[in-house]
């Protein structure tokens, strides 16, 4: 059988057209949640005390994984840690 290059091409924009109603819808990206120098102080001064990631989590409604992140990161940046200790020396 000998296709046309028209038929082809009609075959092309029929299986294009049958795999984009297909395509999975996925939800809009979720934007990232952005902390304020004061609510990262508040919650390291909350987490020197407590000492427990699930508690303060609850408590201040930032997630366990990133209060450990801006804990290493305290711990390890110098320049995060003296604008963070500005916030803390005010409180």
């Amino acid at each position: 059988m000998s296709w046309s290059k028209g038929q082809i091409q009609l075959a092309i924009d029929a299986v294009g057209k049958a795999m984009s109603e297909r395509r999975l819808k996925f939800p809009p990206k979720l934007r990232r949640r952005m902390y304020t120098d004061r609510q990262k102080a508040e919650a390291l001064q909350i987490l020197s005390e407590i000492n427990d990631n699930q508690r303060v989590s609850e408590r201040t409604g930032v997630p366990r994984s990133t209060l450990n992140q801006w804990r290493i990161r305290y711990q390890a940046d110098e320049k995060f840690a003296r604008r963070i200790d500005l916030f803390l020396a005010e409180g």
